[in-house]
């Protein structure tokens, strides 16, 4: 197993090709893949990212009506430091393997915490069923978006060119905080919360331009993850072992400050 603290897991849907296996990264920049058959954990197959990981996203491909679907390739997205990598991983006859595709570096200054992953339905129909493009970070209608260690540092990318912003959140330096997860809205749009408990909406334009259009503090501390259920209904869990829904309004003045 690991030797340091594991930050990114991934579960791949049942009843895919992939389904009997998970994947788990640490801050050593170890990945494994491990097989969830039996009583015990295997891992059947590593490799090493440059940097440490801190959260990993599994970018799910689709079917010909463009639902959700994995055949017998996924990909994986894994910070490493200052860099985003793309992993792949293919379920074989024999043997399940898993290499590193291509990677960008996102963010000079700091280093790469939460992220999310947004991909054009143009680039799904242009593909057979269940496959994927060369590699999602060099495509112009991939975008990823996310934060970093320092909670006021965030950054977008798209086909490769990234744009970043310092920023100081609401309530100041005591809320910029690690910036632990991220959910992209659409292209332009993503809903984050950081260490602190502060949840803020930020966008872009077509130049990549980072505005943030809202921040709310009070949301409890230490939140593990986010996850989007419904277009306005974010789920949240954290260290505490407890499950929260949050729902977000619309604005009550054109600035949108307000949730």
């Amino acid at each position: 197993g690991h030797v340091e603290t594991v930050r990114g897991v991934v579960l791949f849907p049942s009843g895919s090709a992939l389904g009997g296996f998970g994947m788990s990264a640490a801050l050593s920049g170890e990945v494994l893949l491990w097989s969830l058959a039996g009583q015990n954990l295997d891992p059947v197959a590593k490799c090493h990212i440059p940097a440490p990981c801190r959260s990993l996203r599994l970018v799910l491909g689709v079917d010909a009506g463009l639902k959700p679907h994995i055949g017998n390739e996924a990909r994986v997205l894994a910070s490493a430091g200052k860099e985003v990598v793309e992993l792949s991983i293919v379920a074989g006859e024999k043997k399940t393997h898993m290499q590193v595709l291509r990677s960008i570096s996102v963010v000079p200054d700091s280093f790469v915490s939460g992220f999310d992953c947004f991909v054009d339905p143009y680039v799904w129909a242009q593909l057979p069923s269940g496959a994927y493009p060369k590699s999602l970070l060099a495509e112009e209608r991939v975008v990823l978006a996310g934060g970093s260690v320092e909670g006021g540092y965030l950054w977008v990318s798209r086909g490769g060119r990234c744009s970043h912003m310092q920023h100081t959140l609401k309530g100041g330096k005591n809320h910029m905080k690690e910036t632990i997860s991220v959910e992209l809205l659409d292209s332009k749009r993503m809903v984050a919360v950081n260490r602190r408990g502060l949840i803020f909406l930020a966008e872009w334009d077509k130049e990549l331009a980072i505005t943030v259009r809202w921040a709310r503090a009070g949301h409890r501390m230490y939140v593990s993850t986010i996850r989007r259920r419904e277009p306005l209904v974010l789920v949240s869990d954290g260290f505490d072992n407890s499950i929260q829904t949050i729902r977000i309004t619309a604005p009550e003045d054109e600035d949108g400050q307000d949730e």
